[in-house]
């Protein structure tokens, strides 16, 4: 073997090592420029889901509560208060429910588990009599005011809430007959775990509407007793925000959202936890902030951070906030909230995303080029979110989210930490923060 070659040889092995280094070096530095701190965003949403916080309703205090874990989080991840201040408050009417209690034949059924009180119900405690409605009732008008006929004062009506949804249109006449009627309620026996919606509360109603698990409901109910206690009242809310300065183009800010209240209680006894809905994104915001506060993460375009409240009522606090924005529409680069991001095993979803057709090519690149979904769903518009409040004003937003099929515990007593499987949280994390360096290092 001559010199020339061993001294080839050994260049070349040289060479090869070093490559394999310096591939190693960068894999390691991805590896901590992507890292995020799974615990920590599982910890939260832990808290948040937690019994202490009531789910971050209004009735008892846990949205308050929220708010101010919240706040703490974003002090501590050292973001800035925005001039306006960290706190944006406004006001709206909510019944709230102090306590609530059905009986069935002498038995006290579960309240969230095998039975919901609609929010917008009346204050009563009085015994009914029950009587079932069947298809024959609301496709005949006669028997439907023989029914109605049937001493109004004292019967509730049970209704099967599948046979009803399904039947719609072929019951309207009949169904129309009933509900303007004088009868004092109605319960809906349902064959799925109950779901409850705090938009119903907004306002109080003259009959009440009782949601009742079907295997709860006995055989031959002879007694009913209703007994609800609510105060329609006008709540206090707040919008949470902070503010991270950017590196360069510091006056285009991206907004980056997602609501923090949930359904609160159901009398003292029941409480929706939240967990997926919407524990998931309020943590995955505050580990982001963090994350995103770091010097060799910074972006070059501000950041505004905002956990809006009210969203379970109607996208309160996303209204309230486009209609007192604190910073200048034109600032605005582009509005990304996110909402359920619990899951993801059968992929993502980006609602608003036809009609924001050079964000959501962007978003589809990231994805693709680094493989996080199999499945990148893009969906039309609907108010289902709170990017809703602000395309009404024009300004472009998307909505993320794993999708509320992937949860079969939505709105359910059952959405809980246990029941989250965080099987995408990563991927979602890194898909928000590509995105936003991506958006970030544009020219205006």
């Amino acid at each position: 073997m001559s010199f020339g070659m061993a001294c080839d040889k050994y260049i070349g092995n040289n060479m090869i090592m070093k490559t394999r280094y310096f591939f190693l070096l960068f894999t390691l530095l991805s590896a901590v420029a992507f890292s995020q701190d799974i615990n920590r965003i599982k910890g939260i949403v832990k808290d948040l889901s937690s019994s202490e916080f009531l789910g971050r309703g209004y009735a008892h205090g846990g949205a308050e509560k929220a708010s101010n874990y919240i706040l703490d989080a974003f002090v501590e991840s050292g973001l800035s208060r925005p001039d306006s201040g960290w706190i944006q408050s406004f006001n709206f009417d909510f019944n709230c429910i102090r306590k609530t209690r059905i009986e069935i034949n002498d038995k006290n059924l579960i309240p969230g588990k095998d039975f919901i009180v609609r929010r917008g119900s009346p204050n009563g405690n009085s015994d009914y009599r029950l009587k079932e409605i069947s298809s024959e009732h609301f496709l005949d008008t006669e028997k439907m005011k023989d029914f109605l006929n049937d001493t109004l004062n004292e019967v509730v009506a049970i209704i099967d809430f599948q046979d009803f949804v399904k039947n719609r249109k072929a019951y309207d006449t009949c169904v129309k007959m009933l509900f303007h009627s004088d009868i004092p309620g109605y319960v809906f026996l349902h064959e799925k775990e109950l779901k409850d919606y705090m938009a119903f509360g907004i306002r109080q109603k003259q009959c009440f509407v009782v949601n009742i698990q079907k295997r709860a409901m006995p055989a031959l109910p002879h007694s009913f007793h209703y007994m609800f206690d609510a105060d329609f009242k006008e709540v206090e809310a707040k919008n949470v925000m902070a503010y991270l300065p950017g590196t360069g183009q510091s006056d285009s800010v991206i907004i980056i959202c997602g609501h923090y209240d949930h359904l609160g209680t159901m009398g003292p006894d029941a409480f929706f936890p939240g967990a997926d809905d919407n524990a998931s994104s309020i943590a995955t915001m505050i580990e982001l902030a963090d994350f995103l506060n770091k010097p060799e993460n910074r972006p070059a375009k501000s950041v505004l951070f905002v956990a809006f409240s009210a969203e379970e009522v109607g996208l309160v606090g996303s209204n309230y906030f486009v209609n007192h924005l604190p910073i200048a529409k034109q600032n605005i680069s582009f509005v990304l909230n996110i909402d359920m991001i619990g899951f993801g095993e059968n992929g993502i979803y980006l609602w608003n995303g036809k009609n924001e057709p050079n964000l959501t090519q962007r978003i589809l690149k990231i994805n693709n080029d680094y493989q996080l979904f199999d499945s990148l769903y893009v969906k039309e518009n609907t108010p289902n979110s709170d990017h809703y409040s602000f395309t009404k004003k024009e300004i472009p937003a998307v909505f993320l989210s794993t999708g509320i099929d992937a949860s079969v515990y939505y709105h359910t007593i059952f959405d809980n930490y246990e029941n989250v499987s965080f099987a995408k949280i990563e991927e979602v994390f890194k898909l928000i923060q590509l995105f936003i360096r991506e958006e970030s290092n544009k020219s205006l």
